[in-house]
């Protein structure tokens, strides 16, 4: 018997999750969440080069264009927590396939939207299917992250970082597809096609994919989990990243076609600088703070520092009083994929270790409730960064916008310095363990 700390409820020992996978069944497993993270993030991608030009011959404004790529983020945002408590029910490979498929069809349904009237309800309806869509996402990533913390227990962060070189590949190939679709056969086509390619990844999964099993005892909660100082200073690095990259979708593409005079298909490419260094250097990072658990902290300080520079450097700031050459331009989102594939990579390991060491049991459950909050935080980000930038967009101007989002990471890393500081500083007078150090695998968690 082992008692929990944050619930004060028993749970019998037989709830936690011993299934060892043997290496066959994790190369499956990581072959199908890639195949889903590539044909998904390819979806997602697609929007940005396209959708902004289109909406506002529409009659949307850029405030608009924002707001609805915030929508999908902010409606994702509020689904997770829910579903992550619903995965010992439902079961994570059901609500993952059932998500994806919600997706794709979603994705397919965007496309038509240009034939609606334009204005309001071209505007309505897409808020609508966008809600729809995000509902999709939210199980998809939330049972995705479960599914492949429960086959990887010691490798969570490798294992991480080869699904975010699929994200990385997704994200490289989307836009560029997109444009070449859309100059073959109009708006509609590369919504249609990349929806159809998630689509087929269902039945894929159907086969591959077990079913992953657990304890439907309830447990700690997103509440208890967010008492964890450890765990709210990593939700600050994981929703800033999310941020970063979410403000450049309403803001990359107008932004070079007015400042380097640039087509669509030209547009489309400049995605790629940020999504390729993203994504190769994903797995590589992973397995270095896999093996070395206490860099992971001091790599998402350093690399959100660095993710502030790029920012900074982005427009640049106005004061600099000069522009920007292209491949300038270009050498700086190269540099911002790398740090925000640096901040981001470790976090989920962190938030998930520092549950376990404060009394969360190693289940389901727990998996989910990690998963969900994970996904929010995630999804947040994405709510705040299309937004401010549509914003900030109108009101200040691009080069000003980028200039203020950076800023923010700044902040971020400024906190988890002093954080780290001030946690030094408490252990130096206590003999409290550092709560950051793992557990051994088979230790028993402490009461």
């Amino acid at each position: 018997m082992a008692e929990l700390t944050v619930t004060g409820l028993k749970e019998e020992r037989e709830d936690a999750m011993p299934t060892v996978y043997s290496k066959k069944r994790q190369i499956l497993t990581v072959i199908s969440l890639s195949i889903v993270n590539l044909s998904t993030m390819m979806n997602l991608s697609v929007m940005g080069p396209l959708f902004p030009s289109e909406a506002m011959r529409k009659g949307a404004s850029q405030t608009v264009v924002g707001l609805v790529f915030g929508c999908y983020s902010l409606v994702t945002l509020s689904a997770a927590p829910l579903l992550g408590t619903f995965i010992p029910n439902i079961g994570a490979k059901l609500m993952f396939l059932s998500g994806v498929f919600l997706s794709g069809l979603c994705s397919i349904v965007f496309g038509f939207l240009v034939n609606a009237p334009d204005g309001v309800p071209f505007i309505s309806l897409c808020f609508v299917i966008q809600s729809f869509g995000a509902i999709g996402c939210a199980s998809s990533m939330t049972s995705s992250f479960t599914i492949l913390a429960h086959t990887f227990p010691k490798n969570i962060t490798t294992a991480l970082g080869v699904l975010e070189l699929f994200s990385g590949l997704g994200f490289l190939l989307g836009p560029p597809l997109g444009g070449f679709l859309y100059a073959l056969g109009g708006y509609e086509v590369p919504f249609i096609v990349v929806g159809f390619l998630v689509l087929l990844t269902v039945p894929v999964n159907m086969i591959i994919l077990l079913s992953v099993q657990g304890s439907k005892h309830s447990g700690g909660s997103f509440l208890n989990l967010l008492r964890i100082s450890e765990i709210l200073v990593v939700s600050l690095v994981v929703c800033s990243i999310g941020s970063a990259l979410g403000f450049l979708d309403p803001t990359l593409g107008p932004f070079v076609k007015e400042e380097y005079d640039l087509d669509s298909f030209q547009t489309s490419l400049v995605f790629i600088a940020t999504s390729l260094p993203y994504g190769i250097c994903s797995p590589f990072l992973g397995y270095f703070t896999n093996n070395r658990p206490n860099f992971g902290w001091w790599m998402m300080t350093a690399c959100s520092a660095g993710g502030a520079l790029c920012f900074c450097l982005l427009g640049p700031i106005p004061v600099f009083k000069y522009k920007m050459e292209l491949w300038h331009f270009i050498t700086v989102l190269v540099v911002m994929g790398i740090f925000s594939s640096g901040a981001f990579v470790p976090s989920f390991a962190g938030i998930l270790l520092s549950a376990k060491n404060h009394g969360f049991e190693d289940n389901l459950r727990t998996l989910g409730l990690v998963s969900g909050l994970f996904t929010s935080l995630w999804s947040l980000g994405n709510v705040i960064g299309p937004t401010i930038a549509g914003i900030l967009s109108d009101v200040a101007g691009y080069k000003w916008a980028f200039a203020i989002e950076g800023s923010l990471l700044f902040l971020v890393a400024i906190i988890m310095i002093l954080f780290h500081l001030c946690s030094h500083k408490s252990r130096n007078r206590s003999p409290v363990p550092n709560q950051l150090e793992p557990l051994e695998e088979n230790s028993p968690l402490q009461s």
